[in-house]
């Protein structure tokens, strides 16, 4: 049986936004970035990156932090949106939510509550807010 390939949601959408975001910002090309990426022990051609930056290849846990680290930033910084504000954004398995709340919920200030009116929806379970950082 053949097997569908896994759709990007919107927070791998958004980091492959924010990562080409940043590499202009850096001037950083994309061969420059694999070479990075090379010297860090996580090798990923310039092909790999274009596909990501096209939206036509999912980036792992891995690969992720490996880039956050390649650019000088945090996970956090490819998986949000560039603002902290009022702004809607969508947030895998969270739905619509502000800017700001997601990046609260990023950084263990609070739990993440979907603006789009699907409170009902939401999982019992956390049964309360943990922080995130120890």
């Amino acid at each position: 049986m053949a097997t569908r390939p896994v759709e990007i949601g919107p927070t791998g959408k958004q980091a492959a936004r924010n990562i080409e975001r940043l590499r202009s910002m850096l001037s950083i090309s994309q061969r420059q970035l694999a070479a990075r990426l090379t010297e860090l022990g996580r090798p990923t051609p310039s092909t790999a990156l274009s596909k990501i930056g096209r939206g036509q290849r999912r980036v792992d846990v891995d690969d992720l932090v490996a880039i956050a680290i390649a650019l000088g930033v945090s996970p956090s910084t490819l998986l949000l949106p560039a603002v902290a504000d009022a702004s809607k954004v969508e947030v895998t398995g969270a739905g619509t939510v502000t800017a700001r709340a997601a990046w609260d919920w990023a950084d263990g200030i609070s739990l993440l509550a979907p603006a789009d009116g699907r409170r009902g929806q939401r999982p019992a379970s956390p049964l309360r807010f943990i922080p995130s950082r120890p």
